[in-house]
């Protein structure tokens, strides 16, 4: 990040964290407080997550993420993998647009959500990359090459908008906004972050993914075992056999370069299984 920090343009603050929650604490304070004019998040998905979060409980300078962290897709849905370079340049030239974003909530887990949140596939993956060795894409890329051959398919019943989506085996569910999770796996690939609508990849081992979208979607074991689930790249067990994912629209502001990034503006064509609700 040494060229936002030399960069003669921006009056920059430096606070570091020192352990979990420290990042929303500090963005909290800041945008309470009225000395950023935007507030930088240099780290990982889930330090970019918590930054977010506290910027929606106190809502005032926008969000720009620095591609800081293992996998970026955060850096990869908003600003489209470009250059880091171009976009601090962008920073202090002004040229960065302003957008608002959709976050999401997940019932009893008290943090917002920014990139997504996952189980199956996705959670065994975090698991495994603890124990390998290496950074960045490549290693997640290794890990979920692992996890997809030990991965054992659960019986899942999923919603959305209080109708049933689907009742059977899977593999794997992702929830969110964000297109890419792992900075390289497109596992929605239509799906837009401005649009106050939250979508679905369900995984299974004997079709095609399958994709809907809609305000509210719960994921539920039927076999009443708690899922594990990753929320912005955090590991999460709730106590029940249920979870159930809610939309925030246009909750948190975000910079973004010009041209926009393919996550923002006019859907895309909608894959044939999606089953999309009236909008």
């Amino acid at each position: 990040m040494r060229v936002l920090l030399e960069h003669p343009g921006i009056d920059l603050r430096t606070l570091p964290t020192t352990g979990p929650g420290d990042a929303e604490r500090i963005a909290a304070e800041q945008s309470r407080d009225g000395w950023a004019e935007v507030v930088v998040a240099v780290g990982g998905d889930g330090t970019a997550a918590q930054v977010a979060s506290g910027l929606y409980a106190y809502p005032g300078p926008p969000l720009l993420v620095a591609p800081a962290g293992t996998g970026n897709s955060n850096y990869r849905g908003l600003c489209d993998d470009r250059e880091w370079t171009d976009i601090v340049e962008a920073l202090a030239a002004g040229t960065l647009e302003h957008r608002r974003i959709d976050l999401a909530v997940a019932d009893g887990i008290d943090r917002v959500i920014l990139l997504g949140t996952t189980t199956g596939i996705l959670p065994t993956t975090l698991e495994i990359a603890r124990t390998m060795t290496g950074s960045g894409r490549d290693l997640l890329g290794r890990a979920a090459m692992e996890a997809l051959t030990t991965q054992v398919s659960y019986p899942t019943r999923v919603f959305i908008d209080g109708e049933i989506f689907h009742e059977g085996e899977l593999l794997g569910t992702y929830i969110g906004g964000m297109r890419h999770r792992g900075g390289r796996f497109e596992m929605l690939p239509t799906s837009l972050i401005d649009d106050g609508l939250l979508d679905v990849c369900l995984l299974s081992g004997t079709t095609e993914p399958r994709y809907g979208r809609g305000t509210a979607i719960t994921i539920e074991r039927t076999d009443a075992v708690p899922p594990l689930i990753e929320l912005d790249g955090e590991l999460h067990r709730p106590d029940t056999a249920g979870y159930t994912v809610r939309v925030l629209p246009a909750a948190l502001e975000v910079l973004v370069p010009t041209p926009l990034p393919p996550a923002f503006g006019a859907r895309a064509t909608v894959p044939e299984t999606v089953t999309a609700p009236a909008r």
